[in-house]
């Protein structure tokens, strides 16, 4: 589980995959333009499953 929590750490940096052939941008990339929007990202892990959820103000209430 330490090799997990390592990667898990290190997930929304840019270019970081656990994968060979990926370029590691896509969790990056969501991030900002979340971020760009005034909301957040998070992570929730519950057990072996990465829950990612996306807080985005409503601008229209």
């Amino acid at each position: 589980m330490k090799d997990a929590d390592k990667d898990f750490g290190n997930i929304f940096k840019f270019g970081y995959s656990t994968k060979s052939n990926h370029e590691g941008i896509g969790l990056n990339t969501i991030q900002k333009i979340i971020q760009k929007h005034d909301g957040a990202l998070y992570t929730e892990l519950e057990g072996n499953i990465i829950h990612f959820i996306a807080q985005i103000p409503n601008r229209y209430q």
